[in-house]
């Protein structure tokens, strides 16, 4: 998850809630996914519709192109992600294990990496960057 949107910054009142622009670090991942390799697939998501559910197995990594979507962890509303977040870099790095929900809340359209580009990127600082569902209380 990359692009959060939620109270204004001034207001921190909101414990759980963070709020962040897109790191230079996926803007560079964004590239990669998309003129790095192998033309990845392009998915179109309809409102409601799931991109991946905590728990289940999954090593797919996405980059959200349009929509927004909300991430959920233990049934609870986390944070909502936009276009330039690159997503499920938790499970590709780490075991397979989904650790969040992602929902659209909005159309959308996603890139998934090729096989390609995921063997030639480094996910762990994105995974260090993205650790957010374990700081909510």
């Amino acid at each position: 998850c990359d692009r959060i949107v939620g109270p204004d910054p001034a207001d921190l009142d909101h414990p759980g809630t963070e709020v962040a622009g897109e790191s230079v670090l996926e803007r560079r991942l964004s590239g990669l996914i998309m003129h790095g390799g192998n033309k990845p697939a392009i998915r179109k998501i309809s409102v409601g519709e799931t991109l991946m559910t905590q728990g289940e197995a999954g090593t797919q990594v996405y980059l959200i192109l349009d929509g927004m979507f909300v991430v959920e962890v233990d049934g609870r509303g986390v944070a909502e992600i936009g276009p330039g977040a690159v997503v499920g870099e938790r499970a590709a790095s780490a075991g397979g294990v989904r650790t969040a929900t992602l929902r659209a809340t909005t159309r959308g359209r996603v890139a998934e990496a090729s096989q390609d580009v995921l063997d030639a990127l480094d996910l762990d600082p994105l995974v260090a960057l993205h650790k957010r569902e374990e700081a909510v209380v």
